[in-house]
This record gives C-alpha cells, sequence and structure tokens, in this order.
C-alpha cells in the first residue's frame, strides 16, 4: 500500500534525503580515514631531523642559563652586551 496525500510524500522525501545524507556522510569518512593515512605515513621522516649537507643535527640536551631581559623596549641585553659573557655576571638591574 503506498502512502498518499502530504504525510505520504514527506516520508518519501525524508528516506530519500537520509539515504543521501548517509551516502555522504560514509565519503566523507572515507576521504578523512584516507587522509589520515597519507598523512600518518609521511610522519616519521618529516618528524626526525636527518643530518646532510644542508642540515646539522645538534644535542642541546644540558643545563640552560637563562635571563629575561625585562627593559622597556626589550633590548637591554644587546645594549649591555650579555652575551660577552657569563649570565651569572649580568646585573639584575638593566
Amino acid at each position: 500500500m503506498q502512502a498518499t496525500g502530504f504525510a505520504g510524500a514527506s516520508r518519501v522525501f525524508c528516506e530519500r534525503n537520509m539515504a543521501s545524507l548517509q551516502m555522504f556522510f560514509h565519503s566523507v569518512f572515507v576521504v578523512t580515514a584516507l587522509n589520515i593515512s597519507l598523512i600518518m605515513a609521511a610522519l616519521p621522516g618529516m618528524l626526525f631531523p636527518k643530518d646532510s649537507e644542508r642540515r646539522e643535527v645538534k644535542d642541546l640536551s644540558g643545563m640552560w642559563d637563562f635571563r629575561a631581559d625585562m627593559s622597556v623596549n626589550r633590548n637591554g641585553g644587546f645594549e649591555n652586551m650579555w652575551f660577552a659573557k657569563p649570565l651569572w655576571q649580568v646585573s639584575l638591574e638593566i
């Protein structure tokens, strides 16, 4: 028995739209999964730096000494030549 009238037409319209919507989300899922798999396949080479003619890997592990430049123009470190002496010799006042 076929539905007639507005209720029947709207049900058929909803069923067709639901099928289209399911197809759309399925294709979006497939494309997203494919993109993620391609990105994951490329990551190991992208994240690890390798020595080459143009790139040198430097070991930066160890103790570091930093001092924030709190001068008004953020240029006090250069003006007072902090880089020329150990930080423990640099005055705290800028």
